[in-house]
């Protein structure tokens, strides 16, 4: 496993109004857009035909259910 550690970046303002627009036209939050669209990028950069992403926490509203394991979406 390859950890490279952190990277940020910033939208265009743009660009960051589709990507709010889109989230909301889906009813989903910004993670669910751009989390595939990471993962599509990563997949182009690095000439793979499967990169595994993973986050530390995703979809958990309730304190009750940070420790399970799983993506939840809704």
């Amino acid at each position: 496993t390859e950890v490279v550690g952190k990277w940020t970046t910033d939208l265009p303002a743009e660009l960051a109004g589709a990507v709010r627009a889109t989230a909301r036209r889906l009813g989903v939050t910004l993670f669910e857009v751009l989390l595939p669209v990471f993962r599509l990028a990563l997949l182009r950069w690095k000439g793979a035909d499967d990169v595994v992403v993973g986050t530390p926490v995703a979809g958990r509203p309730k304190s009750s259910l940070k420790q399970t394991m799983g993506s939840f979406s809704g």
